[in-house]
């Protein structure tokens, strides 16, 4: 079973339309007017000092006779309706940017301009009919636009952008100021957003770098922990091997003990038990029991049964058999048995 299928959305498309929507609504009129109210409620010194309510002064054309003294450097102006043509459309519905576009192609219909001789904007109305939208076409010459704006300069004001009031003398809220008569405010814009992104980056870097400066640290010394770790254990290691062999050099030199004493006491017993014709001439007792005997006798084949008669050793036996010696007339025997309780 395949997975369903979502409608894909254009997210632009959406953007436009709550865009449009916004601005049909009362709420940026109603927020205009807040801030306004607002911002008057607030001392004069306060906002002289911090220059709240100024950041974008508002002036209207005509120019009043005394516009230059005490003039904010840049303003947005003001036109009154009758300095415009202005012309309510009926379109099918359309994104504003798509709006824009349009209007500039078809402009030579509802004005007697062509978009190169006319500064233009679009501003959607209230309600419309599913399926279309009503705009009104706000246009104005392209020579009288600049030469209104080039005698606001001349009193060393700038013209940062151009609103026209409706017919109850509020702003509509559109822009006729083409970005060529405003370039030196887009060209600051500009500048300035780049030095903010640059500075971001260089922000995000500086944050970057200084992440993995301490991530190093933090590893450096998870190392060096790891070392001193890795010494400590090799230090306990060789003192448990050195405690190991001395344990063992302990238990080596305490069995040699016993060893030494169970033969003294050995060859002890073994001195009593060998007959007076008999002469040892060596003995060995391993540690698993083992003893070897050695030396001369004038009857040694009696010895394995006197030994382990009088000893108490186990499976006396004579090893290699007896080889007589002429020079003393004895038997040269060795004589092999084992201890009571050793391996066997």
């Amino acid at each position: 079973m395949s997975a369903p299928e979502w409608p894909s959305l254009n997210w632009r498309a959406v953007s436009e339309q709550l865009s449009e929507r916004w601005e049909r609504s009362p709420a940026p009129r109603i927020l205009t007017w807040w801030w306004r109210e607002l911002v008057g409620c607030l001392p004069a010194s306060f906002m002289r000092q911090f220059k709240v309510g100024e950041l974008r002064p508002v002036m209207r054309w005509p120019l009043p006779y005394d516009a230059a003294s005490g003039s904010a450097r840049t303003v947005s102006l003001l036109l009154e309706h009758v300095q415009v043509l202005e012309c309510d459309v009926q379109l099918p519905r359309m994104p504003r940017h798509v709006l824009r576009k349009v209007m500039a192609h078809e402009i030579d219909r509802y004005a007697p301009f062509t978009s190169d001789e006319v500064y233009f904007d679009v501003r959607a109305l209230g309600a419309v009919p599913a399926g279309t939208m009503n705009v009104r076409l706000t246009v104005i010459a392209r020579s009288r636009l600049d030469d209104i704006v080039c005698q606001v300069g001349k009193l060393d004001i700038e013209v940062t952008s151009v609103d026209v009031l409706d017919c109850h003398g509020e702003p509509q809220g559109i822009e006729l100021l083409s970005a060529s008569s405003s370039a030196g405010v887009a060209k600051r814009t500009s500048a300035v957003r780049h030095g903010l992104l640059a500075i971001a980056l260089i922000l995000a870097l500086v944050c970057m770098s200084s992440w993995v400066e301490r991530r190093e640290q933090a590893l450096e010394a998870r190392r060096a922990q790891l070392v001193d770790i890795r010494s400590s254990a090799l230090q306990v290691d060789a003192m448990r091997k050195q405690l190991q062999a001395r344990t063992e050099l302990e238990r080596a030199l305490r069995l040699r003990e016993a060893q030494r004493l169970s033969s003294v006491a050995l060859l002890d017993l073994l001195t009593r038990c060998v007959p007076e014709h008999t002469w040892l001439e060596g003995m060995r007792a391993d540690a698993d029991g083992l003893v070897v005997l050695t030396g001369t006798s004038s009857r040694a084949s009696d010895l394995p049964a006197q030994i382990s008669e009088c000893a108490g050793l186990l499976k006396a036996t004579l090893q290699g058999g007896i080889q007589p010696e002429l020079a003393t007339g004895r038997e040269h025997f060795t004589l092999h048995a084992r201890l009571p309780g050793g391996e066997g």
